[in-house]
């Protein structure tokens, strides 16, 4: 009896055990699984999300230029579509400028000639000799009749640009005549030059009638802030008709876009340049990728781009809406002072001084 009863509690507790382990081991099994949940959450919190809202860059993503971080641009350019070949000369290629039908380019240099080219074969056409040793400036009329040069002899030479006789040599700047340009009907021209202020800033204009080539107008402009004074020469040059703008003091290069919006500048010491939004009149951005000051500036006649040539011997492409720089151009030249669009934004005409010392023409990308 007294065994029979011991059996039985025996079978009870084996029992009883058998339960507990079951419920033992499901207790491990959801607590091994539960483990496992924090784990994964602890590192999907960990792990930054890529999604990219409207007000929040990517983490991943290239900052825009307004960062000032460029995306990376394409290989650069190193052998040009067509070469022209100038003698040598110490002061190179300073000035370029395309007929407005795209056939000819000319081309200023420090020995008082002027070159009319074939921009198609590269054929040298014409050479036109003047009165001025350095050639800054050549503009062709827009009814690609008439050449005008200006440079350092302090004069303005105009020219039939198709027989290439002088017609009239223009007088009366007090210095360096440094940009020539017709305005948009081809009645006016202006030239500029610095003007001797007792030691102050200033730029001289003339405005010259095409006809009969007499001096209409002289205007002085010594502005108190610079800034006020770039767009107050927009407006000035817009009322007189005209689409170029001439250089102030320290300035090597200033042009306006196609649609007159965005004004691009170079001054001299400085390898950057700077762009300028002309209805908001402030400033833009700033261009980072010369090494040495840049000399030329011009904007594709479509408004895609925007070319800069410099003294570190390059040629930078940029995008004109966003700043961003597209391609290199390494010019055989070792310093880049002229650069011009053709009228269909296809080539871009590079003219400089150094071990290359010739014209080259680049397909734009």
């Amino acid at each position: 009896m007294i065994f029979t009863e011991w059996l039985m509690e025996s079978k009870s507790v084996m029992v009883i055990s058998r339960k507990m382990v079951c419920q033992l081991c499901i207790l491990v099994s959801i607590t091994t699984a539960l483990t496992g949940c924090r784990q994964q959450a602890r590192q999907t919190s960990a792990t930054p999300t890529t999604t990219t809202h409207p007000t929040q860059q990517s983490p991943t993503s290239t900052p825009t230029p307004q960062q000032g971080i460029s995306p990376r641009p394409s290989p650069p350019l190193v052998r040009p579509a067509l070469l022209l070949k100038h003698e040598y000369i110490n002061y190179g290629v300073g000035s370029l400028a395309f007929s407005d039908d795209g056939k000819r380019l000319a081309s200023g240099d420090g020995n008082f000639t002027v070159r009319l080219w074939d921009s198609r074969t590269g054929k040298l056409l014409r050479k036109l000799k003047g009165t001025n040793i350095c050639i800054n400036s050549v503009a062709f009329s827009p009814d690609n009749k008439l050449l005008a040069a200006g440079g350092a002899y302090q004069t303005v030479d105009l020219w039939d640009a198709r027989g290439g006789k002088l017609l009239q040599t223009l007088r009366g700047h007090p210095q360096i005549v440094e940009k020539v340009a017709f305005s948009k009907n081809g009645k006016l021209l202006f030239s500029k030059s610095g003007l001797n202020s007792g030691g102050h800033a200033a730029t001289e204009l003339r405005l010259w009638s095409v006809n009969d080539k007499k001096l209409l107008r002289v205007i002085s402009m010594r502005p108190p802030s610079y800034v006020r004074h770039i767009f107050e020469r927009v407006k000035l040059m817009a009322n007189l008709g005209f689409e170029d703008l001439p250089p102030w003091e320290r300035e090597t290069a200033i042009v306006s876009s196609a649609d007159g919006k965005t004004i691009a500048v170079a001054i001299s010491g400085d390898s950057r340049v700077t762009l300028w939004d002309v209805p908001k009149q402030k400033l833009k951005r700033y261009l980072y990728g010369h090494t040495r000051t840049v000399d030329s500036l011009d904007f594709s006649p479509d408004g895609r781009m925007l070319a800069s040539g410099s003294r570190d011997g390059t040629v930078k492409l940029w995008n004109a809406r966003t700043g961003q720089l597209q391609r290199t151009i390494q010019s055989s030249n070792s310093q880049v002072k002229a650069v011009a669009f053709s009228p269909d934004s296809r080539r871009l005409a590079v003219g400089g001084s150094g071990r290359g010392n010739a014209i080259e023409l680049w397909r734009v990308p």
